[in-house]
This record gives structure tokens, C-alpha cells and sequence, in this order.
């Protein structure tokens, strides 16, 4: 054993100097080092999601976070070299950044497992997902770390279909635009193949889509709608339907010789060589046919037929026929065999008469037909011989029917003569007696103003005395009240005195259509109800007249309208006498 060293403390000296002596304390830091790998660390994990284009901040992106926690010792679950998988996942702020706080980590696993990586990925509706596998370890406190997210996009396929039938237009037009929900705009302008389809190319899914579709001989049609609403079937959402403009024929049908037109022809539309509709030229002279609600685009054929002519088609296209002059859209049909023009005119004037009907006899019973005058009062029998007897009955209403002029006539002697030797003149009927003015119990006084027992100007008008808002009205049907009595419309309709035995009917519509607004039997005088409670009318329906008046209109038959009268200007009037 050695010796104990000593030391002797003295005053005087100003300065001692210690030793220890050197020991080896390595077996203490072998004891100490698995303290060590046992400390558990923490830190706060940042990611920022970013648009790959612009790296504009995307708020609302998901981020998943899964890593792997490795302890020495685990004293959660009292067990050594523990491996937990973690999972974290949050959504970013409006910057764009998520923060997972107080990740953990220990001393053994950045020693051990310093280059394990962790698995992170962001997603978001409307941009497609990103995911990045960094070294666990690699990941600093509060450091940001970036994930690009590219906008989410489809190739979108779209239809183009004839709305009538379904069937797909080739070669239509379509002019389309997005806007992202991120403000981006994209445009595309497309022609539809032989399917009737065309795709736009990277159509992002969050926006608005709209598209306009075009074809000549057709309405466009639009389809505007959020882009996540049309991705299902094509039908339901995709396609646009065109609608076909239609339109109307105007045709004229001639005699090829004598250049006439020929009224009461059968006319057949036929349209992909099946007929569609089917009409007679019309009646009243010019023989003029119309076909309606026919495709602009369609290519048609019109037969014609007439007895004793050859059947005569025309074909043309829809477009270009309408644009034709009158002269190029006339068809003519060729006679079959000897024809012979007669006319109607007019027999005071000489003046053709157009859209007589004339009923025709070949022959006595052998042949009958009817055949109409055209606009310039001619009509053709066809089909006729030598000694072909004719009989013509011709009648239009006003005037009286003619049945002698041609009667028996021989076509061989009809045909050598002049024209004027075949005209058929109709004699006018007299007009009908026009209707007796108004009189004495056979009158209806009506004005514009209220009725009463003196004139007031602007304000009341006297009975049986006609001024600048009145008139009498006499006996007769008169289908519009404006013309009945019009200085009382203009003025505004407001009173009537209507004579003894005298009914008048008013009717709400023209020409005696409508309601029944009044029937009333005179005496009687009627003022508009709007003024019933106005202080400056409403004394004339009750106060006495001056004798003559207050004999006629006393008290007892004066009234107020069931309706505003001003509103009865539009209809109709009958005024009946000896009722």
C-alpha cells in the first residue's frame, strides 16, 4: 500500500499547486451509451403543395405523411427494438402548407436507421397526386418541403347528332372553351369526323366547359356545364344536338303551251323517294302551290298530276330552290292530246273573274270534271275531239251561276272561233240593300263621353244632340265597333242612350265573337262604371232631366255598366229594331 501524500498549509507562500492523480473512467462510458440511444427526440414537419405550372399554393390538398418510429427500448410497450409504422395526414391552409407538429423520433434510429425513408403523398380533386419518398432523418425541423401537384385533366370525347333523328353530323363545327377553377382558360376549335365526334385534349376537371356547335342548314345548339357533371355516358352529357332549319316551298304549276297556270293540280312531295305530303295548287287563279316544314338541306322531287296531262317532277335542293325567282320555280305540264281554252269574266266590265269553279260536262254523263279559272280568268279542257260535245256550268260566289253560254257546244266549232267566243261571263249579284239610317225608335245615340241632359265639353254629352264625341247608330250588324261608331272609340267609349224599341247585343270580339257584354232593350240609357263614384258624372244617371228627356229616359232606366266600357271598343255591335 502506499503511503498517503501530505501537505502543509503555510502563509507565506502564495501559490500551491494541486495534483490529482489520473484515473481511467472509459468503463463509465460504455455503462452510459445505451442511455444515450434511449433519448427520444421531436421535431415539426412542413409540406408545402404548389401548382407544378405557376407554383401557386393549392389549399385544401391532402397530405399523407407514413414513416416508421424505431426505439431501443419502447417504454410504451415495455419491449426493446420496437418498429411502429406512422401514419400522419392533415389538409394544407390557404398558403398551401401543412405542418405535422412534434413527429418523433430517437437517437437510436438516426444512429441505426439514418438513411430509412418515409412515404409522402398529396392529393387533391382537381390536380393529379404527387408523392416523394425522403429520407426520414432528412427531414429538418420547420424546413419546407415542396410537393407538385400538375393540374388534373381528361381527353373528353364529344357528339355532334342531328336532333331529329339521332343520326351523327359529319364535318360540324365546335368551338369550345374551359375555364379551370384556378382561372385558366383554354380553347379549342374542332371538326367533327365521319362519326360526328371530335376530342378536346386535356379538359380539366375542375371548371366549366362550354361548347357551341355549328353546321349549315342547322340551328346551333350549346352545351355549358361543369366538367365532374359530363365525364359519365356520352349521350347524357356530350351531346350536342343540332337542330335542322326548316322552311317553306313556294311553287307554280303552267300549261307548257299555252304558259297558263293550272289551278286544282295534285302535287306529291317526295323526299329521300318516299312521298311526305301531298296538296292541290290552289283555287283562286294563280296556281301556286306551298310545301311546308321541309329541311333546308333536303333534296326533293315534286310530281305533279292533272287529268289529261302527262305527269311532270321537278328535283332540286331545299337551299337553292328557295333562292330561285318565280319564273325558275314555275313547272309546266305538257297537254296529252288537243286542248281548248275557255275564260270567265266579268259581264258588265269584261274583266276576268279568277277562282270561278266550272263544273264540266263531255259528252252528256260521259266525262265531268271540274276545273277553277286562273288569275287571269282562263281555264283548259284537255283530252277533247272533233265532235266532243261541251257543257259548262260556271258559278263563284256574288255572282249568279252561268250555265248557258256553253251548253252542247261542239269542240271542233268551239275551237275554230275566237277567243271571246269561249268566254263564259258571270253577272255580279246586286249588292244588298244597305241598312236604314238611323231613326225615331230605331237609334242608338253613343259617345265618348258620359250621357246626360246638356253638353258639357270633354265631360258630357246630351242626348240627340251629335257632337265631335258622338254619332247615332241605326239598325244593322256591324262586326267592329270602330267602325260602328268611331268618333265614341277614339274619344274613349263611356255612354249610350239606346231609343225605345231598339236591342242592342255588344259582343267582346270582332265580328260578333266573344262574350255577350250587353243585351239590352231601350229605353235605357247606360254610362261607363268607372265614373259611378266620381262627383262630376255620377249626378246624371238620378238627376230629372228637362221634360222631353225625363219622358223618355226617366230615372228608372238609367244604369252603370256591368264593366268598364272603354274596353268594349274592340268588339262588335248588332242594333235590332221593334223589339
Amino acid at each position: 500500500m502506499k503511503a498517503k501524500e501530505t501537505h502543509t498549509y503555510s502563509p507565506d507562500e502564495k501559490e500551491y499547486v494541486i495534483e490529482l492523480k489520473k484515473k481511467n473512467y472509459w468503463w463509465l462510458l460504455l455503462f452510459l451509451l445505451p442511455l444515450v440511444l434511449l433519448i427520444k427526440l421531436d421535431k415539426d414537419v412542413v409540406f408545402k403543395t404548389v401548382d407544378s405550372v405557376d407554383n401557386k399554393p393549392l389549399q385544401g390538398t391532402f397530405v399523407d405523411l407514413t414513416f416508421h418510429e424505431r426505439y431501443l427500448f419502447n417504454f410504451s410497450t415495455f419491449s426493446f427494438f420496437s418498429n411502429d409504422k406512422i401514419q400522419r395526414n392533415d389538409s394544407t391552409n390557404e398558403d398551401g402548407i401543412v405542418v405535422f407538429k412534434d413527429v418523433s423520433y430517437s437517437v437510436f434510429s438516426m444512429l441505426f436507421f439514418a438513411t430509412e425513408d418515409a412515404y409522402v403523398t398529396a392529393t387533391n380533386n382537381c390536380f393529379s397526386g404527387d408523392s416523394i419518398s425522403p429520407r426520414y432523418h432528412g427531414l429538418k425541423h420547420l424546413d419546407e418541403n415542396i410537393l407538385k401537384l400538375p393540374e388534373r385533366s381528361f381527353d373528353l370525347e364529344f357528339m355532334v347528332v342531328d336532333a331529329d333523328d339521332g343520326e351523327p353530323l359529319p364535318e360540324a363545327e365546335v368551338v369550345a372553351i374551359s375555364r379551370s377553377k384556378t382561372g385558366k382558360e383554354q380553347s379549342w376549335k374542332k371538326t367533327t369526323d365521319v362519326a360526328g365526334l371530335i376530342v378536346l385534349e386535356g379538359v380539366p376537371y375542375c371548371g366549366e366547359i362550354e361548347l357551341v356547335g355549328s353546321k349549315y342548314g342547322y340551328d346551333n345548339d350549346t352545351i355549358k356545364n361543369k366538367v365532374e357533371y359530363i365525364t359519365g355516358k356520352i349521350e347524357s352529357g356530350r351531346t350536342l344536338r343540332l337542330k335542322p332549319i326548316k322552311t317553306k316551298i313556294k311553287f307554280i304549276v303552267r300549261d307548257l303551251k299555252t304558259k297558263e297556270t293550272i289551278p286544282n293540280v295534285v302535287a306529291s312531295l317526295k323526299i329521300e323517294g318516299k312521298t311526305v305530303s301531298t296538296l292541290r295548287t290552289n283555287t283562286n287563279g294563280v296556281g301556286i302551290g306551298f310545301f311546308d316544314d321541309i329541311r333546308l338541306l333536303d333534296e326533293f322531287t315534286i310530281m305533279v298530276q292533272k287529268a289529261y296531262y302527262y305527269d311532270t317532277t321537278r328535283t332540286d335542293k331545299v337551299d337553292k330552290f328557295i333562292k330561285l325567282d318565280e319564273k325558275k320555280r314555275t313547272i309546266y305540264m305538257r297537254p296529252k292530246k288537243q286542248n281548248i281554252t275557255f275564260r270567265n269574266i266579268n259581264a258588265k266590265t269584261g274583266k276576268p273573274i279568277a277562282g270561278v269553279k266550272n263544273e264540266i260536262s263531255i259528252n252528256g254523263s260521259d266525262r265531268k270534271e271540274v276545273e277553277y279559272s286562273n288569275s287571269n280568268g282562263t281555264f283548259i279542257i284537255s283530252g277533247v275531239f272533233g265532235e266532243d260535245k261541251i257543257s259548262i256550268t260556271a258559278s263563284k260566289s256574288g255572282y249568279k251561276p252561268n250555265s248557258h253560254t256553253i251548253r252542247n257546244g261542239v269542240f271542233s266549232d268551239l275551237l275554230k272561233g275566237a277567243q271571246n267566243k269561249r268566254d263564259i261571263p258571270l253577272e255580279a249579284n246586286p249588292p244588298p240593300p244597305p241598312p236604314p239610317g238611323p231613326r225615331k225608335n230605331c237609334r242608338v245615340f253613343f259617345t265618348g263621353l258620359v250621357i246626360g241632359d246638356e253638353f258639357v265639353d270633354k265631360h258630357i254629352s246630351k242626348i240627340y244632340r251629335v257632337d265631335k264625341y258622338s254619332e247615332y247608330v241605326g239598325a244593322g250588324e256591324y262586326p267592329d265597333n270602330s267602325v260602328a261608331f268611331p268618333k265614341s272609340v277614339k274619344t274613349t267609349f263611356d255612354g249610350m242612350a239606346i231609343d225605345k224599341e231598339t236591342r242592342v247585343i255588344i259582343y267582346s270580339g270582332k265580328n260578333f265573337t266573344g262574350r255577350v257584354l250587353l243585351d239590352k232593350t231601350g229605353p235605357a240609357i247606360i254610362n261607363n262604371i268607372k265614373w259611378k263614384d266620381d262627383p262630376r258624372y255620377n249626378k246624371y244617371n238620378t238627376k230629372t232631366y228637362s221634360s222631353a228627356l225625363q219622358a223618355n229616359f226617366p230615372q228608372s232606366v238609367r244604369s252603370w255598366s256591368s264593366s268598364d266600357m272603354q274596353k268594349w271598343s274592340n268588339g262588335s255591335v248588332k242594333v235590332i229594331c221593334g223589339q
